[in-house]
């Protein structure tokens, strides 16, 4: 059992009669909470603060929007939930560029906490070098936010291009820029991409499809056994 298509063509490269299946990783889809998206924009990362996550990346990329008067012209807001071994490094960067009125370091944030910032965000990040099928994408989608994320693992059977979000080739500051700028500038696509997350996520990545799927995978391979 394979999180997504990406997995099952690795696992067929190395053993071509392996019998593998995509079953995505699932969420519970929570009712859905209207969002002011006239007042600010609101874009969340949750995540371990580590290289390998990408955060320096898309600072630097909103040091670019900062230098051209986007994040004070839209009153952008950056909220960084989590905590790690970079975060000494990336509140320095912050300091640096004098970019503390548009970046919030959250730290380590609990459940409760995390769902009221995925009520109050409008997008979500993720800029990792590599991933499987990130619960928090999904997460993310579920309660209606536009994705900005990477083309590594299996994210793209999440976020479609240009459908509920911009996948970036990791590292690329240019593309993050280009990607923000674009959300934050146009608010029709970013609500219709809003939208879109919801849709793919009650469509495909609906928990209680994942549970219905998991008991039909059982019983095939019980009578298989019998």
């Amino acid at each position: 059992i394979v999180l997504g298509e990406q997995w099952k063509k690795f696992i067929l490269d190395i053993s071509p009669d392996a019998n593998v299946i995509v079953l995505n990783n699932t969420v519970k889809i929570p009712e859905l909470v209207p969002r002011d998206v006239d007042k600010d924009i609101q874009i969340l990362f949750l995540g371990v603060l580590i290289e390998r996550k990408g955060v320096l990346d898309i600072l630097k990329s909103f040091k670019k929007l900062k230098d051209i008067g986007i994040l004070e012209k839209f009153n952008v807001k950056f909220n960084i939930g989590g905590s790690g071994i970079e975060e000494v490094k990336l509140k320095e960067f912050v300091e640096l560029n004098e970019m503390n009125d548009y970046i919030n370091f959250l730290g380590w944030i609990n459940e409760e906490e995390k769902k009221e910032m995925l009520k109050r965000n409008q997008l979500f990040i993720l800029p990792s070098y590599n991933e499987g099928l990130p619960i928090a994408i999904l997460e993310a989608m579920s309660y209606g936010l536009a994705i900005v994320s990477t083309d590594v693992g299996s994210i793209q059977e999440a976020v479609h291009d240009n459908i509920n979000g911009f996948i970036v080739t990791p590292g690329n500051i240019d593309g993050y820029f280009e990607a923000l700028k674009e959300l934050i500038i146009n608010k029709d696509l970013r609500v219709n991409m809003m939208n879109q997350s919801r849709k793919i996520a009650l469509e495909k990545f609906d928990e209680k499809n994942y549970f219905e799927r998991i008991k039909i995978l059982y019983e095939e391979i019980g009578k298989k056994n019998e």
